[in-house]
């Protein structure tokens, strides 16, 4: 004890470890060395709650490295006094870290993209490896690092923090480990406490190993003594003391079983446990569980199939509802706290987890995985239950940029590798996951690039290596897949197709899709036929004949992807604007208004200003081809308006890479048809599109067109985010936004209401 709570030499560092295999008392003895830091003045006492398995990829490793520090840093700001001092900390941790690794590796609006800071904007290049993001991410990781010292060593003048790592076993070895103790060891006046275990790898750090000791004889009869509240009968000390070869946590077990016992049962025990052959190992465990109590042994075997667990997944692994199982286990002290106090997540003891495992039939095993994988994909799949039920269905899809989806993404794998182990639970299996890999997709992976995607690729891979080649086809999507809103001729389409017919044929939805039962299914499937009428409309085509057939196949498949989302409102919208949008381009123009009033019946109910914003530009499209060119410019002031009320307007409120792609999108077509224009024709243009906004002052009527759409931005329109206002929550951008939402009012939500195409 006295090891692990003494000071450190002032000014510096120390990190040491309480280490010792499961069930020893590590978490026992951190916690009496936190508890004596905190009777002592000026000590600020933390607990870093580390994910139940390592990241898998260096983006992952790196949200969770951020979400630690900041974690940290709240919790010295709250304890010394020093909120501003975080303030000002989060608005310069923005700058360094939501900036974005894929701004830093060459992200191109186009071909001949806009740059910001010598890093092209919009598009990346897909192919980027894990050296390039590894040149990415260390650096950011440091800059992060020096940014909390410079800020928060103040604090650590005249106090001492003391953190502990509860979870090092499961993340130790990782990228994330040695990112978080290098920026520990670099604070003064601090303690790091750790519990570790001897099979886990070595902390990247020096470290006092402190090794827990097994109970002497003498130590069993004092722990006997204080839970049967007298002198322990000697016999009774050597029965338990040789039955738990001296393991704490099996000796305490023991001792409160024997208190809930009578002197006639307790001898029986006894005489139970001398009776055993001298090889003990698998008696020893038998009886320790079933000794533990936690009523009926079920309960505790049920409880040990999940690595961590909240109250809601025990109960979806139970047969019938245990109303006070979680109180049961928590009376007979079997299971313990994972992560912060309060956030009800536990997990059942070590020493006990791995025999009560072996003591379970494989088939309960794999139905109990199979229950707890169902129960988390319903958590992963659900819309955020905090949202305005109004807004469910499109702000639910920002789940993908938080980093507890993402490990909780982790842990269905998990269940879902242990669970579905036959060709049906595979096939089954790759339908949830495709479902998941492909809403990221349409989220964000075919308009910029979504390092998401890639990561999800390896947590299967890391994950199911059973099953690990049928995701090569989503590669193949990844890789074929043309980024940024010029797709016509770009990427490789056939690729693009044959990846998608190799994923229904795996997931087993490749058939009629009258036929496909479950949303799980028919969800994925329109995905798929979405994607697969891209394929086709924008091909290269060599000859009309080819166009026309190829306008025909991309007509079915989106066909078939809206019958597939009749039920989905916000999937629908975005089908049929695609489909109008696919009309007016092959010059079908009664078809694309008929299918835009469709779209636009759905979208007014969705609050998502990016699709508003495209059907504001569909509807000049389709009005640039009837000659009506004024009515043009009025859409596409509205169309540019929604995406710029896009960079803060969205429940992320920061402008990322994609709203500002997107923005310099609406800026580049307007700029296109305006230099078509004649140079007296250009005035009334520059209004219209400049109507939308409410601009104080009206532009200069003999300016002339800018050299670059880029120009555009900044000048006649309002200007793109700058380097450092990107992923900023405040900034002048933002304030200019919210001024300007709170001027136009609720009715900008609604501006397509009433509008003809």
């Amino acid at each position: 004890m006295a090891g692990l709570s003494a000071p450190p030499e002032r000014g510096r560092a120390r990190i040491a470890d309480a280490f010792g295999i499961a069930g020893m008392g590590k978490s026992w003895l951190i916690d009496r060395a936190q508890s004596l830091w905190r009777t002592r003045g000026e000590a600020i006492v933390s607990e870093l709650d580390l994910p139940a398995s390592s990241p898998t990829t260096l983006g992952q490793t790196y949200n969770a490295f951020v979400a630690s520090v900041v974690s940290l840093a709240e919790e010295l700001a709250r304890t010394s006094g020093r909120e501003r001092t975080f303030g000002d900390f989060s608005n310069e941790l923005e700058a360094i870290e939501l900036r974005g690794a894929l701004v830093d590796v060459d992200q191109t609006v186009n071909a001949t993209g806009a740059t910001i800071d010598h890093s092209d904007v919009g598009v990346v290049d897909v192919n980027v490896d894990t050296d390039a993001l590894e040149g990415v991410f260390g650096p950011r990781a440091r800059a992060v690092t020096a940014l909390f010292v410079r800020h928060f060593r103040p604090a650590l003048k005249r106090s001492t923090l003391v953190v502990s790592l509860r979870e090092y076993d499961n993340v130790a070895g990782s990228t994330l480990v040695q990112w978080l103790l290098r920026l520990l060891a670099s604070l003064p006046n601090t303690l790091v406490l750790i519990e570790r275990s001897p099979e886990t790898a070595e902390p990247p750090v020096d470290v006092e190993e402190h090794v827990v000791p097994l109970f002497t004889h003498d130590e069993v009869g004092d722990l006997l003594a204080g839970y049967l509240e007298t002198t322990p009968d000697p016999v009774l000390v050597d029965t338990i003391f040789e039955w738990s070869g001296g393991h704490p946590a099996t000796a305490a077990l023991a001792g409160r079983f024997l208190r809930t016992l009578d002197s006639a049962r307790a001898e029986d025990f006894v005489a139970q446990l001398r009776a055993l052959p001298e090889d003990l190992a698998a008696e020893r465990a038998r009886i320790a569980i079933e000794i533990s109590g936690a009523g009926e042994p079920p309960l505790l075997r049920t409880a040990a199939v999940p690595r961590r667990f909240d109250v809601d997944l025990l109960a979806a692994l139970l047969d019938d509802p245990l109303p006070d199982a979680l109180d049961r286990l928590r009376e007979a002290q079997v299971i313990e706290v994972v992560g912060k106090t309060g956030a009800g997540n536990f997990r059942v003891h070590g020493f006990l987890r791995e025999p009560l495992l072996e003591l379970i039939p494989p088939s309960r095993r794999k139905l109990l995985h199979g229950r707890a994988a169902g129960h988390l994909y319903e958590l992963l799949s659900r819309e955020e239950p905090e949202l305005d039920a109004g807004a469910l269905s499109y702000e639910a899809w920002y789940r993908y940029e938080k980093p507890e989806w993402q490990e909780l993404l982790r842990e269905w794998l998990y269940h879902l590798s242990e669970s579905a182990q036959t060709d049906r639970g595979r096939q089954r299996a790759r339908l949830k996951f495709a479902r998941i890999f492909l809403d990221a997709f349409w989220w964000w992976g075919c308009y910029v690039d979504f390092e998401f995607c890639r990561d999800l690729l390896a947590d299967w891979e890391r994950g199911r290596s059973d099953d690990p080649q049928w995701v090569q086809a989503l590669r193949q999507l990844l890789g074929a897949y043309p980024i940024g809103w010029r797709k016509q001729g770009e990427g490789n389409w056939p690729d693009v197709e044959a990846a998608l017919v190799e994923i229904k044929e795996s997931c087993g939805i490749d058939g009629d899709e009258a036929q496909l039962k479950g949303p799980d299914a028919r969800h994925t499937r329109g995905l798929i036929d979405n994607f697969a009428a891209h394929s086709c409309r924008y091909r290269a085509h060599s000859d009309p004949a080819a166009r026309s057939k190829q306008y025909k196949r991309a007509v079915d498949y989106y066909g078939r992807a809206a019958r597939l989302f009749e039920k989905e409102s916000w999937e629908l919208a975005w089908t049929l604007f695609e489909t109008a949008e696919l009309h007016s381009d092959f010059e079908q123009l009664d078809l694309a208004r008929e299918t835009w009033r469709q779209a636009v019946a759905l979208a007014l109910d969705e609050n998502d200003h990016e699709l508003n914003a495209n059907l504001h530009r569909l509807r000049a499209d389709i009005r640039w081809q009837a000659d009506a060119r004024p009515d043009a410019f009025d859409s596409h002031g509205h169309a540019l308006l929604h995406a710029y009320l896009f960079q803060s307007k969205t429940p992320s409120h920061r402008p990322d890479a994609y709203t500002l792609a997107f923005y310099l999108e609406q800026v580049e077509r307007v700029y296109g048809r305006l230099r078509t224009l004649a140079a007296a024709e250009l005035p009334d243009a520059v209004a219209r599109l400049r109507a939308p906004f409410l601009f104080d002052e009206p532009a200069d009527e003999g300016a002339p067109l800018p050299d670059s759409y880029r120009e555009l931005a900044g000048t006649i329109l309002p200007a793109a985010p700058r380097p450092e206002e990107l992923n900023a929550t405040r900034s002048e951008l933002t304030r200019r936004i919210n001024v300007l939402a709170e001027e136009l009012g609720d009715s900008v939500g609604r501006d397509l209401a009433g509008v003809e195409p």
